[in-house]
């Protein structure tokens, strides 16, 4: 018992200040902005909001982490920090569960050998996704922790009520839950059944009175984000989805349980199929699912740490039998764990690019709010992360692409749609062909713009693309356009009315934002 305390104490304080120091020097993923945003809107007295005076949103569909974040804020702890110390929370569960099952081989010797395997799970991508400030940790420890006690058929009456708070947690916590409940009945004992029953009526009576009180103060069947991930090109998002899942990394990853499960006594083959069950819906559920926001496999999360755990249980089971080649069943899964950490390091490389030379990571969001907006303005945009995050103006922000703004979500966004709205400035991404070797365009003839637009798709982010293009052609001589780099090329468009007089300035700020880079503690002090 010490031993696994101090081991998972040790990783989350780790963990704790390996994220600490991350925002210390880089930033907050794009997406991560949204949920603090919704945190801080409903902790200032405003509801669950995108904005000031906006109508109620469920922008954010991780609920649970959600409420947690806000009792934390609450109390006066910045929602970033908040979002460490729960995630430093979900290390410590799951590294006590690793433990748990190594430490509970009887041969020392093995353990010796297997006990690295207790820690090395934190090194898959996903932690990029909990580093950036999703609840990957805290979610998958509480899912993981069900799997587990299902695998020991230990406090199996908790079974209804862990799934429950699994399903509130993430909507496709829901396919967990719903699973883990039916598997938690199958194989519990007739003398516990009725208590188990009992159980699962309160978790539905829960899961009643939560959707009914979503439906009363959202006025919306499902969380804005899932109307927008309905595919309308199914095939296309297959396709694209098996070629995501289907990596070199997940197909080690799954050859390895192959193997590790062809070679179970045909009991222990039995219990892990069952427990595999979860998985297989999982993925069949989410293969038809557009997976916007998918930031370091972070819906894949989950299923990477339960087939750990799977794994290393199949491998301790092949150790306790006199089997041939033990070392190379042992290599293999330090093997696969291997490549995997060559992905993670290369993603690291990725993320230090992008933080480092991307304008949006530095003060531009900040100045933009204090030198172009003015409280009563609109704003339409598409990437509605970092900008609106820092926006300390009490402006109407509408989000084209449908995550906060409820139209959207469940129309078409529409050249009509958006001179309805009206926008004094206009935030897109749009994919564009335009070449130049400066980092600001303001682009003052419609044609080298119309030419410059290069888009293909009927996903929700094509349709905001296609209207913001319609409505700027057709509006051309309200509007000052800017085409801004990112990266190699110039997919971030900026337009703004000629008559709010503030063109020179933020073409200025523009051309500024590249010079310097700012990490998230430096942009909350700026803020003070």
């Amino acid at each position: 018992m010490k031993t696994k305390l101090i081991c998972s104490f040790i990783l989350a304080l780790l963990y704790l200040i390996i994220n600490y120091y991350y925002i210390k020097v880089f930033n907050f993923e794009e997406d991560a902005y949204i949920m603090f945003r919704y945190v801080e809107m409903f902790v200032k007295g405003y509801g669950i909001t995108f904005y000031p005076g906006g109508e109620h949103l469920e922008g954010a569909t991780d609920f649970l982490w959600f409420i947690l974040l806000s009792i934390l804020n609450k109390v006066h702890i910045d929602v970033g920090i908040a979002s460490l110390i729960l995630n430093a929370s979900g290390v410590f569960l799951i590294t006590y569960i690793m433990s748990a099952v190594v430490l509970n081989v009887q041969d020392t010797r093995t353990v010796k050998i297997l006990f690295p395997f207790s820690f090395l799970w934190i090194l898959f991508i996903p932690i990029f996704a909990a580093l950036g400030g999703f609840s990957v940790f805290l979610y998958s420890s509480i899912i993981l922790l069900t799997v587990h006690l299902l695998n020991k058929e230990e406090k199996i009456n908790w079974i209804p009520i862990l799934s429950i708070i699994i399903s509130l947690f993430r909507p496709d916590g829901v396919i967990f839950g719903v699973c883990f409940t039916f598997i938690g009945l199958y194989i519990c004992v007739k003398e516990k059944r009725r208590q188990y029953i009992i159980n699962m009526m309160i978790a539905l009576i829960i899961g009643i009175i939560y959707f009914t009180w979503r439906y009363t103060y959202f006025r919306e069947l499902l969380p804005l984000p899932l109307y927008v991930k309905q595919s309308n090109d199914v095939w296309l998002t297959v396709k694209l989805n098996i070629k995501v899942f289907f990596s070199w990394g997940s197909i080690a990853g799954v050859t390895l349980f192959l193997i590790y499960f062809i070679l179970q006594k045909p009991q222990d083959k039995r219990k892990i199929f069952l427990l595999s069950i979860p998985i297989i819906i999982f993925f069949s559920i989410l293969i038809f699912v557009y997976l916007s926001q998918n930031v370091s496999f972070r819906f894949q999360a989950p299923v990477m740490y339960i087939g750990y755990y799977l794994i290393l249980n199949m491998l301790i089971n092949l150790l306790r039998f006199k089997i041939k080649h033990k070392k190379l069943l042992i290599g293999l899964f330090y093997l696969v764990i291997l490549l995997t950490t060559i992905s993670t390091i290369r993603n690291l490389g990725w993320n230090y690019i992008y933080n480092r030379f991307t304008y949006m990571n530095n003060t531009f969001p900040i100045r933009f709010s204090e030198k172009i907006l003015h409280d009563g303005d609109v704003i339409a945009l598409t990437e509605a992360g970092r900008l609106p995050y820092w926006i300390n103006k009490k402006v109407q922000i509408i989000d084209l692409v449908g995550l906060n703004t409820k139209y959207t979500a469940k129309n078409k966004t529409t050249k009509q749609y958006i001179e309805k709205v009206n926008p004094d400035i206009i935030m897109a991404f749009i994919n564009t062909t335009y070449e130049g070797n400066k980092n600001v365009y303001w682009i003052e003839d419609p044609y080298i713009f119309k030419n410059s637009i290069n888009i293909s798709g009927i996903e929700k982010h094509d349709q905001a693309m296609i209207a913001v293009e319609n409505f700027l052609l057709g509006h051309w001589k309200e509007y000052d356009v800017f085409f801004v780099k990112f990266w190699h090329s110039y997919p971030h468009v900026y337009a703004i009315k000629k008559s709010k007089k503030k063109s020179d300035i933020l073409y200025n700020l523009l051309n500024e934002s590249f010079n310097n880079y700012t990490s998230y503690f430096e942009l909350k002090n700026l803020l003070k």
